[in-house]
């Protein structure tokens, strides 16, 4: 995944570290390039509290979730993961698991067809 104005990706040899950074308020098409982090990566995702970001990202759990315009959480959130490795990759681990279990595409098909159905039986 390519970086752009709206995601950094943060990769230090140096330091082995590698996240994904969210601090961007716009909220509009970046919830594949989240899910592709997590899944494809395995990168812990550090992110504002806006748009679809909470629902893809458990807070303490497949990564952290910080207030929007709120740069001293956001610099928190990253010296804690930069200063524990043992929880950057778990949360990086749990944050694989969280979207292959719930974001799939399987997963959201069956969602979908599910609201379909839903929806249809109860317009009769």
């Amino acid at each position: 995944m390519a970086p752009s104005p709206r995601h950094l990706l943060l990769v230090d040899d140096e330091l082995h570290i590698g996240l994904l950074l969210r601090p961007h308020l716009e909220h509009h098409g970046y919830r594949v390039s989240l899910a592709r982090t997590l899944a494809d990566a395995g990168l812990p995702v550090v992110g504002a509290r806006v748009g679809g970001i909470p629902e893809l990202v458990a807070d303490g759990e497949s990564g952290i979730l910080v207030p929007p315009e709120d740069p001293r959480a956001l610099a928190a959130a990253l010296d804690s993961l930069a200063r524990d490795r043992g929880r950057l990759a778990e949360l990086g681990r749990r944050g694989r698991e969280r979207v292959a279990t719930h974001f799939s595409a399987e997963q959201v098909g069956r969602r979908t067809v599910a609201l379909y159905r839903e929806l249809c039986g109860s317009s009769t």
